[in-house]
């Protein structure tokens, strides 16, 4: 996959799909303003700016929350005086909320960090790079580390990643340019590589999420499917062939190990039970929002989430029902931070919730850094749950 396209999807989902496309989706979306919003920005982004202010003005009308200030689709629109309404009024519907404070920052501000892992044993948190092509090691205390040295192994950029305890290992996403999309094993003790899992396709490994058993299940959002590896037969396939999730991206896996939760475009999140291989979307109520969910995490029979595209940059929790399928509320934890840039993912850690606040892929391109004396030291907040 071109790296600017993966960036793209990594920062905020843009689809291939024309516009005419996308209109077909509105009659059966859970949340059609996320369509109606990715429809005005593929209008902009083509120059038609009549289309998109009109299917931009549809979708505010259902939720003023939809934010185009720092999408980078809307760029051309920002100085049009119509425009301007459109981002008043999503500013006044996403006031700043404020309950995070910084549990460390890393002085490297060039790693374009996008995945986040903890290990409960030692302490330790791990940061991947998108930039360096490396995973790095943060001990209690902030001090930090090269875990995986840059390209070790084959290692390109590094996605989503996640921590086993019940092995002491950690499996990171990659993709390569020589290679292809990859699923990395590695030993915590020594940081050996247990294992490579590669496939010489553009598929997007995105997140990853690993159960008691030692299954791992891959969202691949460009493939637009759900890959894993199973414990017993130790390969990489997708999980049901055929099965289509558009933008698939964050991933998590309920306490009984039953129910994944993937975030999908248009409709929030998808659920998958493992047990019937029922799939469906996550219903929710009229005003609340499952749009741009990039890191997803299950906590106390709630989701713990980031939104980073058609909204404001945000963390959310949507606390569900007995059943698992259905958002009854949902509640705005983190939102306006001036350390926001594009934040990505996070892990719980006990009664918190560690993420990355400055991923900065908006600096980011296909031929890397894009402006460099504007990168910052890389921020991980902290958010009592």
């Amino acid at each position: 996959m071109k790296l600017a396209c993966l960036v793209a999807l990594a920062a905020a989902p843009a689809f291939a799909d024309s516009p005419a496309e996308l209109e077909k989706l509105l009659a059966t979306a859970a949340e059609p303003g996320v369509v109606m919003y990715e429809i005005a920005r593929q209008y902009a982004i083509a120059g038609d700016r009549k289309q998109a202010l009109a299917w931009m003005e549809k979708a505010a009308a259902l939720n003023p929350e939809y934010d185009p200030r720092s999408d980078r689709g809307f760029e051309t629109m920002a100085a049009l005086p119509e425009f301007q309404p459109l981002v008043d009024r999503a500013r006044k519907a996403s006031l700043p909320v404020r309950r995070s404070e910084i549990a460390f920052t890393v002085a490297e501000d060039d790693l374009i960090p996008e995945g986040l892992a903890f290990d409960p044993r030692s302490g330790k948190l791990y940061l991947s790079s998108v930039n360096k092509h490396k995973i790095v090691e943060v001990v209690p205390g902030g001090k930090f580390r090269d875990f995986v040295s840059e390209g070790r192994e084959g290692l390109g950029y590094v996605f989503g990643m996640k921590v086993d305890p019940r092995t002491n290992t950690l499996w990171a996403n990659s993709l390569s340019d020589q290679e292809g999309s990859g699923v990395f094993h590695f030993d915590l003790a020594t940081g050996r590589l247990i294992r490579k899992y590669v496939l010489p396709e553009d598929l997007d490994f995105n997140d990853l999420v690993v159960n008691s058993k030692g299954d791992v299940f891959i969202t691949a959002t460009r493939a637009q499917a759900l890959y894993w590896i199973s414990a017993k037969s130790g390969k990489l396939e997708q999980w049901r062939p055929g099965l289509r999730l558009r933008g698939a991206n964050g991933i998590a896996l309920s306490e009984d190990e039953n129910r994944l939760f993937v975030a999908t475009f248009p409709d929030g999140v998808t659920t998958i039970d493992l047990e019937s291989g029922t799939v469906r979307p996550l219903a929710r109520p009229a005003n609340v929002s499952l749009a741009a969910i990039d890191g997803l995490y299950f906590h106390n029979n709630s989701l713990i989430a980031i939104q980073n595209g058609c909204v404001a940059d945000r963390v959310a929790r949507f606390y569900l029902n007995s059943a698992l399928d259905r958002v009854e509320k949902a509640e705005v934890l983190e939102r306006g931070n001036p350390l926001f840039d594009v934040p990505t993912t996070g892990v719980l850690v006990g009664g918190a919730f560690y993420y990355i606040a400055n991923s900065q892929l908006h600096n980011y391109g296909a031929k890397g850094i894009v402006d460099r004396a504007k990168l910052h030291p890389v921020s991980i907040l902290k958010l009592k749950l």
